[in-house]
Parts: structure tokens; C-alpha cells; sequence
């Protein structure tokens, strides 16, 4: 099977377009990112949208979604009873959204119908923060491994020590061993490069 490795230098500047979010990778990197990474840790300022409130027409019916994982009630979500388009935007529009203490530059509602119950959703376009690895592609190499040797080239997963890359280049057919050492192994420097691989 084909895949794309890529490596990327941390830059000290802050480039929106490439970037790794610590507490998305903490668990899928082969490195503490905060320890390996200090100084080239910085904050990163965003908005996504995010559900905050759900109308359903019984709070029996919010712990059924939730079971299903079609809502997640324990993450500050608030649910209300609610059997109407119309009664959840008023209550929106003259309760909610006055008592939001948050920065967000719009605000929507929607519904979705499950199991012939309409359930109503008021999401904010809503700033966020985190702490991120802003990356610079240095090169990508396409090669082609046998599916397996997958468990040594996880997709989405950050190498960031050198002895990952010596044990991939063990993996590799031996038409691809010159370039994957002259274009990363031969170019790593521990605490700046990382290497990640797509399928």
C-alpha cells in the first residue's frame, strides 16, 4: 500500500496553516510534545462552531440520544424541554443568549428528527484556544509497505525521535531506503523535526 511521509520542522512563527494541537496529540505521538517541544510551544486563537444547548420534547429523550452518542450531556451541554421551533428560539433569544459570558461571532439554530422526535440544537460560532506545534513541510516521500508492517507507520501519529525513523527504514523495500534516509533520516533534528505519515 502506498503512503505519504511527511516531515515538517517546528517554526517559530505562528503559520495558521500548518500546526498540531498538543492536546490532540498528546497520546499519538511517540514523544512528549510538551517536553521535547518547550520552546517552540505557542497559543493558538480560533473559532469553531459548538453546540451549547438542545431542546427535546422529553429529558427522557436527551438520555437516549446521549446513550446513543448523538449528544454528549456531561460535557456542559444544557438540555431543555421544549415542543416547538418557535418556544426554543424564544427561549434562545430572550434567556440563553443574554446569560452567554463567551466571545462568539455568530449563533444558529438547527434540528434533526430521531425516531419521529424533532430535537432542536443552538450552536455558537465560538472562540476558542489551544496550545499548538506551528510546522513548516520540509519534504514528503511516497512509499509502499506491506500491510504488515502498518503497526510501524500509524497514520495521523507523530515520530519525533530519530529511532522511530531507524525502525521504519528496517521496514522499507530496499527501493526506497536511499531516499527515506537522504530525505529524512539524514535531515531529523531531535526537538524540531516531526515526522508524520498519511495513507
Amino acid at each position: 500500500m502506498d503512503i505519504w511521509i511527511n516531515h515538517y520542522n517546528v517554526d517559530s512563527e505562528v503559520n495558521q496553516l500548518q500546526y498540531f494541537d498538543l492536546i490532540e496529540y498528546e497520546k499519538y505521538s511517540s514523544d512528549n510534545l510538551k517536553r521535547c517541544f518547550t520552546n517552540h510551544i505557542k497559543d493558538r486563537e480560533y473559532y469553531e462552531w459548538e453546540t451549547l444547548l438542545i431542546g427535546v420534547p422529553d429529558l427522557s429523550f436527551a438520555e437516549k440520544l446521549h446513550s446513543i452518542k448523538k449528544i454528549d450531556i456531561t460535557n456542559g451541554l444544557d438540555v431543555i424541554n421544549v415542543i416547538s421551533r418557535e418556544a426554543f428560539t424564544n427561549f434562545c433569544n430572550n434567556q440563553f443568549i443574554e446569560k452567554c459570558d463567551f466571545n462568539y461571532s455568530k449563533a444558529s439554530i438547527y434540528e434533526f428528527l430521531y425516531e419521529n422526535q424533532v430535537v432542536y440544537g443552538l450552536e455558537f460560532y465560538k472562540q476558542k484556544y489551544s496550545k499548538s506545534l506551528f510546522v513548516d513541510l520540509i519534504d514528503t516521500i511516497l512509499v509502499d509497505i506491506p500491510k504488515s508492517y502498518f503497526r510501524f507507520f500509524k497514520e495521523d501519529f507523530l515520530y519525533c525521535k530519530k529511532s522511530d525513523l531507524e525502525i521504519m527504514h528496517s521496514k522499507l523495500k530496499e527501493e526506497y531506503k536511499v531516499e527515506f534516509y537522504n530525505k529524512l533520516i539524514s535531515k531529523f533534528e531531535p526537538g524540531i523535526s516531526i515526522i508524520e505519515v498519511k495513507y
